[in-house]
């Protein structure tokens, strides 16, 4: 970690700032957000009949032109909207987890693995915001096709999902050995 002109390191002023409360409230932020997003969700669904681009099964380009196309006008400017709302959603969310984590992890001295478990959210919020874009400009090009980035859309939305799943595990992970701790501080 590179240091600051003051010695501390960035994970050291983000551990500084995980505490229970601003884990408590950046994740009333993060269900808020959770709502916000998951009623434009709701809206496109219900327009289109359709799921949403980056949470659907979507195995090739062909598989994303023919959604793109099924959306309709109508779906594909309420996807466009969507894109505008789901920019906050993954800040929110990797907030939350960066501090969540950094709650977690703080008895930890092992600065590499806080470090690796850090760098997820914010891994996590790139894939996102690039699926986003692949999806948008996909759908912004309809009727014409580019497939090159369909396809990267597609990629992007298994890395993405890859990431979230090691995000989950690396916080289940530092929760368990959190409260293993705990009891066995207490035993002792």
């Amino acid at each position: 970690m590179s240091r600051r002109h003051d010695g501390m390191t960035l994970l050291d002023k983000v551990t500084a700032q995980a505490s229970a409360t601003t884990v408590l409230a950046s994740f009333a932020v993060f269900v808020a957000a959770l709502l916000v997003t998951g009623a434009f969700q709701a809206q496109l669904r219900e327009a289109t009949g359709q799921p949403v681009l980056d949470l659907a099964a979507l195995g090739s380009s062909d598989e994303v032109q023919r959604l793109v196309g099924e959306y309709g006008d109508e779906g594909r400017r309420l996807y466009l909207r969507f894109c505008v709302v789901d920019v906050f959603y993954p800040l929110v969310a990797a907030i939350f987890a960066t501090l969540l984590i950094a709650w977690l992890a703080r008895p930890i001295r092992e600065v590499t693995i806080i470090g690796a478990a850090m760098a997820l959210p914010a891994l996590v919020l790139v894939s996102d915001w690039m699926e986003n874009a692949a999806y948008a400009a996909v759908v912004i090009a309809h009727p014409s096709r580019i497939d090159s980035v369909a396809t990267a859309a597609v990629v992007l939305t298994r890395l993405k999902f890859g990431l979230i799943s090691l995000l989950v595990a690396a916080v289940i992970g530092l929760a368990v050995w959190r409260i293993a701790r705990s009891v066995s501080e207490r035993r002792s």
